[in-house]
């Protein structure tokens, strides 16, 4: 019996990235880490998603459930019948931080 492959690591499995792509998805990260709203309050969340999604290029942005939004990016390969989902919750747990990073919370919630 053979010994499993250890397990692939981040830089083995990640994609091709173009340059400056992970900063901004850093950058957009902790911008939201910084301005968090409770559920159903995240009306300044939805406003920054969807200004980050226009600046992208990203058209079509709807509204769905009252602060959620919705786009259909579509890709540039062969054609295909393929679709992927991403669901990301947007809301924050009404908690003091205290983590010490440079991105923390600027709001108590």
């Amino acid at each position: 019996m053979s010994k499993p492959d250890r397990p692939s690591s981040a830089s083995d499995t990640a994609p091709d990235i173009g340059p400056g792509i992970l900063d901004r998805m850093i950058e957009i990260r902790r911008h939201l880490h910084r301005h968090p709203e409770l559920s159903n309050q995240e009306s300044g969340t939805q406003r920054y998603l969807r200004e980050m999604l226009a600046k992208e290029g990203i058209a079509d942005i709807r509204d769905v459930a009252g602060y959620g939004l919705a786009v259909d990016i579509v890709g540039t390969g062969r054609p295909s019948n393929r679709k992927l989902v991403i669901r990301a919750d947007i809301d924050a747990l009404p908690i003091e931080e205290e983590s010490g990073v440079e991105f923390a919370s600027e709001i108590r919630v």
